[in-house]
């Protein structure tokens, strides 16, 4: 079954959206930094639900619109690039992604929204989780990198990216739809 989404309604209801739950102060955020190596077992954090579509609205500081954009291409490129299942599977998860079509403000965070329609129950969305646990991998074992894994040095780059996720992001809000009638 195909979906048609009106453009101009999706970009309407998002920021109005996202105009409330900016005034609603709700955040996301926390601080985070580059880790010395992969824990053993490594708790997920899925905020998405499963089998629920999502748009995940990140609220980017001005100053760190262009950080945030180099930061996405970099997984964008390791995650094309990459010979490993899971890590085509998850790359396939984000059915779009857009940045919202306003005139930038100085005081106003800069609004991109992820469209996720099969949310990956097995693998963060939080960037930083994305490239130390997921891109970048260690064996627990011996500490040598995983066959397939980006060298650690790649990793560090796209984390620079980052710095640290307080100083990029005013907000991160993952929402999950339901589809309206039939």
């Amino acid at each position: 079954m195909k979906r048609v989404v009106s453009r101009v309604s999706a970009v309407g209801a998002i920021g109005l959206a996202m105009s409330l739950s900016l005034v609603s102060g709700g955040t996301l955020l926390a601080r985070q930094t580059a880790p010395a190596q992969q824990p053993a077992a490594a708790p997920q954090d899925n905020l998405l639900l499963p089998n629920v579509p999502h748009l995940i609205i990140w609220a980017v500081k001005p100053a760190k619109t262009s950080d945030f954009e180099a930061l996405w291409a970099g997984i964008d490129a390791q995650l094309a690039k990459s010979e490993r299942a899971e890590v085509k599977e998850f790359a396939g998860t984000f059915t779009h992604k857009y940045k919202l079509n306003v005139p930038p403000s100085a005081d106003q965070p800069v609004i991109y929204v992820f469209q996720i329609d099969k949310p990956s129950q097995t693998q963060s969305y939080n960037p930083g989780k994305i490239i130390y646990e997921f891109l970048w991998k260690q064996d627990p074992k011996d500490g040598k990198e995983m066959p397939g894994s980006i060298p650690r040095t790649e990793a560090d780059e796209l984390f620079k990216k980052i710095g640290s996720m307080p100083d990029m992001f005013a907000q991160i809000s993952p929402w999950p739809l339901v589809k309206m009638g039939s």
